[in-house]
């Protein structure tokens, strides 16, 4: 399912062609302005024989090159730029599978990471915390005019299902294009 969604001004946001899985089912975005602003996608999927269930965003943000590279003229380069992200992700999530891969629209940022999602007690209504499994595929890729980033996050809880969430989140990223209709 091929699916265009629309930037926010045609001088502004770009607008994003991207091949969605099959049984995509959309869902509101919640959170305040800056989240509506610039989440564009969110919804939920299954893949592979076992149905693993899988959580989608996609949000396209401003991306000042010039904050993650020093020399202007290096800045409009989409490897050195996809390369700085690598770097400032792997910063901030030292334990992360953080890459430079080659998508069809250009070099991007690509991730996989372990972790855990603590609830507090009050959100669930139990005495206890409950911890959840998140096992996460993140790509960002620098948008071709040099001034935005898009960003695919696709997370599932089943450790199971991780390898064949991680080939579709890449296959996804590979559809998207970019353009200012």
């Amino acid at each position: 399912m091929t699916e265009l969604i629309k930037g926010s001004s045609p001088d502004a946001i770009p607008d994003v062609r991207i091949d969605l899985p099959p049984g995509f089912a959309e869902e509101p975005v919640v959170g305040g302005p800056d989240v509506e602003n610039s989440v564009r996608l969110f919804g939920r999927f299954e893949v592979g024989a076992e149905r693993v269930p899988a959580t989608f965003s996609l949000a396209v943000v401003e991306l000042v090159p010039q904050e993650l590279v020093d020399d202007g003229e290096r800045a409009s380069d989409p490897r050195v730029v996809a390369e700085a992200l690598r770097m400032r992700y792997r910063s901030r999530r030292p334990n992360a599978d953080a890459r430079v891969v080659q998508l069809a629209i250009g070099p991007a940022l690509a991730a996989t990471t372990a972790g855990e999602y603590r609830l507090p007690p009050e959100m669930r209504g139990h005495p206890f915390e409950e911890v959840r499994p998140v096992y996460r595929v993140e790509v960002q890729i620098p948008a071709p005019d040099g001034r935005h980033v898009v960003l695919v996050d696709v997370t599932t809880e089943r450790e199971a299902g991780w390898t064949t969430i991680t080939e579709e989140t890449v296959r996804i990223a590979n559809s998207i294009h970019l353009s200012r209709e």
